[in-house]
């Protein structure tokens, strides 16, 4: 006899569900030297206090600002910790020329000490290697007077020291912050009692 004609093809089967949501990765762990490494999380650097590329984030950078992009997000990086406490600006009876106070102004500040003399705070700012980073400079004036503004948010400021800044007054005297209440006033650069620094960079 002929052949049979064919069934109806069957139903569709049902959709498999969807799988899990994966975790959110960790932050990248970068190898301290004279503090203890950090976990630096893998977030946009939005705010000051945010910990990010080294160190704490210390300042935004507004218009006017050298190193201000429209659009961008660019500032002031410092280190989790103070270099030191208790030590001197250094270069006692030398005018370096390091005499600058603007924002911008501290690594040419920096980088002029450290070629006049290697026994100052910017010299060890200067060669500070910490959390990947080898970049790190003496603040000038008014990039302490930031640090100051934002001590809270920054953190791990001691309010009884007075930190030094890379701006110099003369041969004999540079400009120092007391965070006890933000004054600035000048010391003898070789004073050392209660006197700290707080490198920091730029990104």
């Amino acid at each position: 006899g002929t052949a049979g004609t064919n069934g109806t093809n069957g139903t569709s089967g049902t959709s498999g569900t969807t799988g899990t949501t994966g975790t959110s990765g960790t932050g990248i762990l970068l190898p301290g030297t004279s503090t203890s490494s950090i976990t630096l999380p893998l977030t946009t650097v939005s705010t000051v206090g945010q910990l990010a590329l080294g160190g704490v984030v210390a300042y935004i950078f507004v218009p006017g600002n050298p190193g201000y992009v429209a659009g961008e997000t660019h500032g002031i990086i410092a280190a989790v910790n103070d270099l030191s406490q208790g030590i001197s600006w250094g270069c006692q009876g030398t005018s370096t020329g390091a005499t600058a106070t603007a924002i911008g102004t501290g690594q040419s500040n920096t980088n002029i000490i450290s070629a006049v003399c290697t026994s100052s705070a910017a010299y060890a700012c200067k060669n500070l290697l910490q959390n990947g980073y080898n970049d790190w400079y003496m603040p000038s004036y008014n990039e302490l007077q930031q640090l100051y503004n934002n001590r809270v948010a920054i953190g791990n400021f001691n309010s009884g020291v007075s930190y030094w800044c890379s701006s110099e007054y003369d041969a004999t005297n540079a400009w120092y912050c007391y965070f006890g209440g933000g004054a600035f006033s000048l010391s003898s650069k070789n004073w050392s009692s209660a006197m700290g620094v707080r490198p920091i960079r730029t990104f």
